[in-house]
C-alpha cells in the first residue's frame, strides 16, 4: 500500500473513532428526550360514531388506563409516541371504517404570577407560553425573563421568546413565574420620588 493509502487509511480510522461516539451521544440524547406519560396525565379519545364512548380517561398511579373498547393498559414503561401509535392501531382493528382520535394530555402544574395557578392537563402541541395563557397569562408584576421549569428534579431558566427544549411541555413539569422584584416593580414611584426631592434640595 503507498504512503497515500495508508494516511486515507489513518484519516478514515480516526474519523470512525471520533464520529461514532459523537453518534451515540446523539441518540442517547435523542432517547433521552422522549417523554414517557406519568399517573396523574390523561388520554382523551374520541370516537366519533361512538360520542357516549369518547372521553379524557386518567392514568392511575400504578402506571394503567382503563380506556372504552379497550380495557386496561399499561401505559408509562413505553415513551409517550409509541403509546399512542400502538392504541391507534388497537382501536383500528376494534373499529371497521371508524378513525379515532387519540390525545395525549400532560398533567403540568403551574404557579406565581399568574392569575389562576393550579394544575393543568395541556397536549403536546402546547408550548410553555400556550400553558401559561392557560393560567391567565403573567400577571403586571411578574417577571417573564425570571421563568423557570422544574423538571427531574432540576429548575431551568427559560426564555419564551426563545427556541429550546424546555419551552416544549412534559409530563410533570412545574412551571414557576416569579414576581418582579419590588425596586422593579416601583421604579416609577421611586424615580418620581428622587426628582421630587432633588427640586426640593435645589429650591432652598
Amino acid at each position: 500500500m503507498s504512503r497515500l493509502g495508508v494516511l486515507l487509511t489513518l484519516v478514515a480510522a480516526v474519523g470512525v473513532v471520533l464520529i461514532a461516539p459523537a453518534a451515540r451521544a446523539q441518540q442517547a440524547g435523542e432517547a433521552s428526550t422522549r417523554s414517557h406519560l406519568q399517573p396523574g396525565d390523561q388520554i382523551r379519545v374520541r370516537l366519533w360514531q361512538e360520542p357516549q364512548l369518547s372521553g379524557d380517561y386518567p392514568v392511575d398511579e400504578t402506571g394503567h388506563v382503563s380506556l372504552p373498547l379497550l380495557g386496561m393498559r399499561q401505559v408509562t414503561r413505553e415513551p409517550a409516541d409509541e403509546v399512542k401509535r400502538t392504541l391507534m392501531q388497537e382501536y383500528d382493528r376494534q373499529l371497521r371504517n371508524q378513525p379515532a382520535q387519540i390525545t395525549l394530555l400532560h398533567r403540568i402544574r403551574i404557579l406565581g404570577a399568574v392569575p389562576n395557578p393550579g394544575l393543568y392537563h395541556v397536549d403536546p402541541t402546547m408550548t410553555l407560553g400556550d400553558a401559561i395563557a392557560l393560567a391567565g397569562g403573567i400577571e403586571d408584576d411578574g417577571d417573564e425573563d425570571g421563568i423557570r421549569v422544574r423538571r427531574d428534579g432540576r429548575a431551568h431558566p427559560v426564555r419564551l421568546d426563545r427556541g429550546s427544549e424546555m419551552t416544549a411541555i412534559r409530563s410533570g413539569d412545574e412551571v414557576f413565574v416569579p414576581r418582579r422584584a419590588w425596586v422593579s416593580r416601583n421604579a416609577t414611584f421611586i424615580l418620581g420620588a428622587v426628582i421630587s426631592a432633588t427640586a426640593l434640595i435645589l429650591s432652598r
